[in-house]
């Protein structure tokens, strides 16, 4: 492309006004906060209906009757059977097998006893189960085992993080 000596004074303005208004786009980005990216989990909702696969850290609810996939959360205020301690992800894109998810959600579990209990499992009274994936659970996209913390003894009223029993 040929650019005559008389419209090179016009590029060049056209060209500095475009570059002002890219710097100045630049300039109000800066003034405007970016929106949030943070990710967070959602607090507990107590009286919520839910499925097992669904349960989140921190809620509470009695034990299901009779393997039940649906339950109801409480107020850990009001007496409970249980308390969701930790939630499990295991790793994989192929469903491992009922054994390999039972033993990653016992391990798993265990290793995550002590430091929301405050004593060891070995030593503690408190005991705790776990709700995992399935095979339809895992092809649906959900690779998480519920960790439930309680006490063998009865229900209890409040959280059981740090007990120390």
């Amino acid at each position: 492309m040929l650019i005559s000596a008389a419209r090179l004074p016009i590029a060049a303005v056209l060209l500095a006004v475009a570059g002002l208004a890219l710097s100045g786009c630049s300039m109000i980005s800066d003034l405007v906060p970016a929106p949030e990216t943070t990710v967070s989990s959602p607090a507990p909702v107590a009286g919520r209906e839910t499925d097992v696969t669904n349960l989140r850290v921190g809620d509470c609810l009695n034990d299901p009757a009779g393997g039940a996939v649906r339950v109801r959360t409480l107020p850990c205020s009001e007496k409970h059977d249980d308390e969701v301690f930790a939630e499990i992800t295991i790793p994989g894109d192929a469903y491992p097998g009922d054994d390999a998810v039972v033993a990653a959600a016992e391990d798993g579990c265990t290793s995550r006893f002590d430091a929301f209990a405050g004593i060891s499992y070995d030593a503690s009274e408190l005991d705790f189960h776990y709700f995992t994936p399935t095979e339809p659970d895992w092809t649906a996209g959900d690779h998480a085992a519920s960790c439930v913390i309680g006490d063998p003894a009865g229900a209890v009223t409040g959280t059981l993080a740090g007990a120390a029993r």
